[in-house]
């Protein structure tokens, strides 16, 4: 019986690290919607073709199904907060206004997502994540996508997430 209580022990112990930080439970996280840039227009105002505003919706529905499919992720409901999101988005350039927004849904963690459209065929992923409690950006990652399609494009959100927030996260 101490053999199975010593490996439940070390069970519970790992599934609550979160973020690379031992937690007391699982870590609430708002995950706001992807927003884009299209580099060819002024001032970086993101002026999406409807494909891509699929696809950003899209992605954002496979990071709340992966990062909850972990058991490491509580998920806020953000429905409550759509007209707040919608007002203060997009966030790639309010300089942590997210953080004010996530309070709102309880959260610990924020992560907001940005892709970077260079090209007609290359974009550049991108997830950030902060501490709701201190405003502090605690994990950054990106991946490059050189397939301009539903499928690349969710193919590179599952691989960045996989690998920068569900394995590296357990492997601390």
């Amino acid at each position: 019986m101490g053999k199975r209580l010593a490996v439940a022990t070390a069970a519970i112990t790992l599934a609550f690290v979160t973020w690379g930080h031992k937690a007391q439970s699982a870590e609430k996280t708002a995950v706001f919607p992807f927003e884009i840039i299209v580099e060819d227009t002024l001032e970086g105002i993101p002026i999406a073709k409807p494909a891509e505003k699929k696809r950003l919706m899209m992605m954002t529905e496979e990071v709340i199904k992966l990062l909850s499919a972990s058991g490491r992720y509580v998920i806020t409901d953000n429905g409550p907060l759509t007209a707040e999101i919608d007002k203060q988005s997009p966030f790639f350039k309010c300089n942590g206004c997210e953080v004010d927004v996530a309070k709102k849904a309880d959260a610990t963690f924020v992560l907001t997502g940005l892709v970077q459209k260079g090209s007609e065929s290359a974009a550049n992923i991108s997830i950030a994540v902060r501490s709701v409690a201190t405003g502090e950006l605690v994990k950054t990652a990106g991946i490059t996508v050189l397939e301009n399609t539903d499928d690349g494009w969710i193919r590179g959100i599952r691989r960045l997430i996989k690998n920068r927030m569900i394995e590296e996260g357990s492997q601390k």
